[in-house]
C-alpha cells in the first residue's frame, strides 16, 4: 500500500471516530450533541455519485474546501445518490448541502428525495439563497464580482413516516424531479427530536399579546408588550410551537425567555434594518432563530442572533441559530452559554466579549461556552474578544471555553484568544476553518486588550489551516507578544504549518503534531520573545520538511527538552515501514495482534503512553526494565502511537493493530 493512501484511509478513520461513532464521553474532545454526524465521503454510493477532495489549500476557496472533512460527494444526474446504514434511531435530518447559483446571482431552491430502507419518504428542500458570495469580501452576491466562496446551507426537517430504527438504510437520491444541475453533499445530521415542552409555570405567553404562529406577520408588537409585562410581573415569557416573526431591536431585562424546543419554536428575522435581541441579564433556552440574511450587510440582513450582557449573571442554553450575523455576542459578568449550536452564520458563532468601551454591564468576567456545535461561521467559530481599549487593568478575566465543536470556520480561525486574563480552552474539536488558523492566540487590532495569560490544553485540531496566511498559518497560531501555555494538543494534517510561532511568551509541552505539510513547529522571522519547549512530538513528515525551525534566533530565545526532533531524526516516514527501530527502543511485531513487546537500553525509568489518533490516552504505564510486554488484545483494530518519555527525551512509534 502506498504512503498517499494510507493517509487517506487514516484521515476517513479519524471522520469516522469523531463523528460516526457516538457521543463524546467525559474528557473527550468536542460537544456532546443530541445528533449523530455522517460524512457524505463516508456513505455508500450509487448510481456513479462521485466522491470529491479538497485536501491541500487552494488559491480560492471551493465546495470541496469548505466541506468537513475537506470532501463531499457530488450528485450530478438523475439516479445518483449516496447512502449510510444508521447507528441510532432518529426522527429528524439536516443535510449539509451546496447546490448552484442563479446564473446572476441570489440563488435558486430545488428538492432532494429522501429514501429509507429503499422506500420514498419525502422530497428535502434545499437552497442557494443564503449561500454564494464572491469577491474579496462576504457583501457582493454577484458572479461578476470575482471568485466564489460560501457554498453550503443548512436545511433540517422531520422525517415523516415511522421512526428511522437503528440500522436502517437512509438515503439521498437525485431523480428527475430534483432539479439542481448538482448536489455537493458535505454530510448529514441524524436527531431523535423529542415531544415539544410545555409552558413552564409563572410564564406569560406572547400569543396571549397577540403573536400567531405561522401566518408570516410580523409579531414584534406582542413580543414587546409581552417582555413589559413580564417584567414588571416578574414572570418568564413563552414562545410556543410555531414560526414567529420579529423586526427591530427587542430589547429585555432580567426575565427567562422559554420556547418549546429548538425543533419547535423559531423566531424568523424579518430583514432590512436592525433585528436583533438586545438582552441583559436574561436566561434563554429551547428556540431556534433563522435569519434569511444573504450578505453580510445590514440591507440584507446582517444583525446578531442575540446580544447578551449584565452583571447579575445569566444562562443560554439550547439555543439553535441559523444564517444570521454574528449568533451568540455575549458579555458581561458571569453569563454562560452551552449546549446551543450554531449553522452557516455570516460572522462569528459565539462572541465573548467586553463591549466596545469600558461599562459595568460590559467586564466580560468569569464567562464560560461549554459543549456547543458550530458549523459554517462567516468569523471565528468560537471568540474570546477583550477589546475596549482599557488594557490590562480592564482585561476579561477567567473566561472558560470547553468541549466545544467547530467545523468548518469560512473565514477567519476556528477558534480565537484575543486578549484576557486567566483563561481556559480546553478539550475542543476544531476542523477544516477556510480562512485562517485552528486556534489564534492574541489580540484583536489596535484596541485590543492584551493576552496577560491563556492555558490552550487538550484540543484536537484536524486540518486546521486556511488560505489567509496573513493571519497565521498553523493549527495553532502565537502571536501579538501573547502569554500563553499550549499543552497536549493533537494537530492532526495541517495544510500548512503545525505550530506559528510569532511574538509571545509561551510553553509549548506535550503536543502531538502529525503530517504537517509545512514545518511542524515554526517560529517566524523577527518574532520576539521566548519559549520552552517540552515532550513535543511531530511525526510523518517528509525528507523536505523540518520538525521544528527558529529563523528568529537572535530575537526569539528557546529552550527545549525531550522533544521528538531532538532525539528521533525527523524525516522518517512511518506510514511506509511501521517496523521503525532505534538503539533507543525497539517495538515488535508491529503490526501485531494483541501482544506487543519493547525493548530499551534507557538507563532510566521511563514512562509508556498509548493514546489513539484523536489523542486519547489509552495507557500509561511506568517502568525501569529493559523489556516489557504490553497486552493490548482489548484495543480495537487501527492505528495508535506508542510514546516512551524520559526527564530528557521522548521517543514516539506508530502502531497497528490488526
Amino acid at each position: 500500500m502506498n504512503t498517499r493512501v494510507q493517509k487517506l484511509i487514516l484521515v476517513k478513520v479519524l471522520c469516522f471516530a469523531i463523528f460516526l461513532t457516538g457521543n463524546n464521553t467525559a474528557g473527550a474532545q468536542g460537544a456532546v450533541t443530541p445528533f449523530k454526524i455522517y460524512e457524505a465521503e463516508n456513505g455508500t454510493l450509487g448510481g456513479g455519485a462521485t466522491i470529491h477532495s479538497q485536501f491541500s489549500i487552494p488559491a480560492e476557496s471551493s465546495p470541496e474546501f469548505e466541506a468537513s472533512g475537506r470532501s463531499l460527494v457530488k450528485l450530478g444526474s438523475t439516479g445518483e445518490s449516496v447512502s449510510w446504514t444508521t447507528t441510532e434511531e432518529s426522527n429528524a435530518i439536516i443535510v449539509r448541502v451546496c447546490i448552484p447559483d442563479a446564473p446572476s446571482g441570489g440563488g435558486i431552491d430545488a428538492t432532494l428525495n429522501l429514501y429509507v430502507n429503499g422506500e420514498f419518504r419525502q422530497a428535502i428542500n434545499t437552497t442557494s439563497r443564503y449561500s454564494w458570495i464572491y469577491g474579496a469580501h462576504q457583501t457582493d452576491n454577484n458572479p461578476a464580482s470575482g471568485n466564489a466562496k460560501r457554498f453550503f446551507e443548512s436545511g433540517a426537517a422531520f422525517i415523516k413516516g415511522t421512526l428511522v430504527a437503528a440500522g436502517s438504510t437512509i438515503m439521498l437520491k437525485k431523480d428527475s424531479a430534483n432539479t439542481a444541475s448538482y448536489y455537493k453533499i458535505d454530510l448529514i445530521m441524524l436527531e431523535n427530536v423529542g415531544a415539544p415542552l410545555a409552558q413552564p409555570a409563572n410564564t406569560l405567553s406572547v400569543t396571549d399579546f397577540g403573536a400567531i404562529a405561522n401566518d408570516g406577520i410580523d409579531d414584534s408588537p406582542a413580543f414587546v408588550n409581552c417582555i413589559s409585562a413580564c417584567q414588571t410581573q416578574g414572570k418568564g415569557m413563552w414562545i410556543p410551537t410555531g414560526e414567529f416573526h420579529t423586526q427591530g431591536v427587542i430589547k429585555a431585562k432580567e426575565i427567562s425567555i422559554y420556547g418549546a424546543g429548538m425543533w419547535y419554536t423559531q423566531n424568523t428575522r424579518i430583514i432590512g434594518g436592525r433585528h436583533k435581541w438586545d438582552l441583559t441579564d436574561c436566561n434563554v433556552q429551547d428556540l431556534h432563530i433563522f435569519t434569511p440574511e444573504t450578505a453580510r450587510e445590514q440591507v440584507h440582513g446582517h444583525d446578531y442572533g442575540m446580544t447578551c450582557q449584565g452583571t447579575k449573571g445569566y444562562t443560554i442554553q439550547r439555543v439553535w441559530v441559523t444564517s444570521s450575523g454574528a449568533a451568540f455576542w455575549l458579555s458581561g459578568t458571569d453569563g454562560t452559554i452551552k449546549d446551543c449550536r450554531t449553522f452557516e452564520t455570516w460572522a462569528d458563532g459565539i462572541n465573548l466579549n467586553n463591549g466596545p468601551s469600558v461599562k459595568p454591564g460590559y467586564a466580560g468576567k468569569r464567562m464560560t461556552a461549554q459543549n456547543n456545535f458550530i458549523i459554517g461561521s462567516g468569523d471565528d467559530g468560537i471568540a474570546l474578544n477583550s477589546q475596549n481599549d482599557g488594557g490590562a487593568t480592564y482585561n476579561m478575566v477567567d473566561v472558560k471555553i470547553l468541549n466545544n465543536t467547530s467545523i468548518g470556520a469560512m473565514w477567519a480561525n476556528g477558534m480565537r484568544i484575543a486578549g484576557g486574563r486567566n483563561t481556559l480552552l480546553k478539550d475542543n474539536l476544531i476542523t477544516d476553518p477556510t480562512s485562517s488558523n485552528g486556534i489564534r492566540i492574541g489580540k484583536f487590532g489596535t484596541r485590543g486588550n492584551p493576552c496577560e495569560s491563556v492555558l490552550v490544553t487538550g484540543n484536537l485540531i484536524l486540518r486546521g489551516c486556511g488560505l489567509r496566511p496573513i493571519y497565521g498559518y498553523g493549527g495553532i497560531c502565537v502571536t501579538d507578544s501573547a502569554t500563553a501555555t499550549v499543552s497536549y494538543n493533537t494537530i492532526i494534517d495541517s495544510p500548512g504549518l503545525g505550530m506559528d510561532v510569532q511574538s509571545c511568551t509561551a510553553e509549548f509541552t506535550g503536543n502531538m503534531i502529525t503530517r504537517p505539510t509545512a514545518q511542524g513547529i515554526l517560529i517566524k522571522n523577527n518574532a520576539v520573545g521566548s519559549a520552552t519547549f517540552t515532550n513535543n512530538t511531530v511525526n510523518e513528515i517528509t525528507g523536505d520538511q523540518l520538525a521544528f525551525q527558529n529563523n528568529a534566533p537572535d530575537s526569539y530565545l528557546i529552550s527545549a527538552t525531550g522533544n521528538s526532533w531532538q532525539t528521533v531524526t525527523s524525516n522518517q516516514d512511518h506510514d511506509s515501514n511501521f517496523s521503525y527501530t532505534d538503539n533507543n527502543l525497539n517495538v515488535y511485531p508491529n503490526p501485531f495482534n494483541g501482544i506487543l513487546n519493547l525493548k530499551t537500553n534507557l538507563n532510566t525509568g521511563y514512562l509508556i503512553t498509548v493514546f489513539n489518533a484523536a489523542g486519547n490516552i489509552l495507557l500509561n504505564k511506568s517502568s525501569d526494565n529493559a523489556e516489557e510486554i504490553l497486552d493490548l488484545t482489548r484495543l480495537p483494530n487501527g492505528i495508535y502511537f506508542l510514546r516512551i518519555s524520559t526527564n530528557r527525551h521522548s521517543y514516539i512509534r506508530k502502531i497497528l493493530k490488526y
